[in-house]
């Protein structure tokens, strides 16, 4: 199970281009149902051990850090968010950033999340 969504998160990735240069990406497409409910049950399957460790080998914490940094969530920034930004609701940000955070717990984790920060 936690391969199979896993890897639904990875494909989703691929096809969603957070930068903007399809418009709305994260917007349109990341607010919709099944986003959500990826989105949730991928939050819930990362308090287990075993699953946040497979996730983190998947490559899903590069993947969160990209969808959650190139959105703004609906709540607050509306009107003055910068062109080229996604959309996000405050639903997925929420559980984008407990996602983040339940892999960054787990040492490859933690590993994963430093190599996002070092510079190029």
């Amino acid at each position: 199970v936690v391969a199979a969504l896993s890897a639904a998160a990875v494909a989703a990735a691929a096809s969603v281009d957070t930068s903007g240069a399809r418009g709305d990406d994260v917007g349109e497409w990341g607010n919709t149902q099944e986003w959500r409910h990826l989105l949730g049950a991928l939050q819930k399957l990362s308090l287990h051990r075993r699953a946040a460790r497979r996730m983190v080998a998947l490559g899903l914490v590069p993947w969160i850090a990209k969808v959650l940094l190139g959105a703004a969530t609906s709540g607050t920034a509306r009107r003055s968010r910068p062109e080229g930004v996604g959309l996000l609701s405050e639903y997925n940000a929420e559980h984008g950033a407990e996602l983040l955070m339940n892999m960054s717990l787990l040492p490859q984790g933690k590993r994963a999340a430093e190599r996002l920060c070092r510079p190029p």
